[in-house]
């Protein structure tokens, strides 16, 4: 389960298709978005390969790049603790709706009074 605050969004921006997810309220201190991360990668790999790259973890790190290869697809990954989301972004529009896709069963986020399962 990837619990979201809000629907998955998937937006051009640019050139690049972004598969946008609120993941933690701002300045969220005991999020871990390494633990997000383990889980995403986890979900993608009963799939295909995956691997993910990310500089070493900081105290309260915020604002950080990296790349998600799955399959033979990277993914440029960027998360910001300051405003609680995560992005994956990719010039391949189909690309980046097939990781949706592959990851949709998995979300969940509230939706009023109906249940919170996706």
């Amino acid at each position: 389960m990837i619990a979201l605050l809000s629907e998955p969004e998937l937006k051009l921006e640019g050139s690049n298709w972004t598969l946008l997810l609120w993941v933690c309220e701002p300045f969220d201190d005991a999020y871990s978005f390494r633990e997000l991360f383990a889980t995403i990668t986890a979900a993608l790999e009963t799939k295909r390969d995956v691997d993910l790259t990310l500089p070493p973890e900081e105290p309260g790190e915020d604002f950080v790049d990296g790349t998600l290869r799955w399959g033979s697809t990277a993914y440029e990954v960027y998360f910001e603790r300051s405003l609680g989301y995560v992005q994956f972004s990719s010039p391949s529009e189909s690309s980046t709706r097939e990781l949706l896709d592959a990851l949709a069963q998995d979300f969940v986020w509230p939706r009023g009074t109906d249940s919170n399962s996706a």
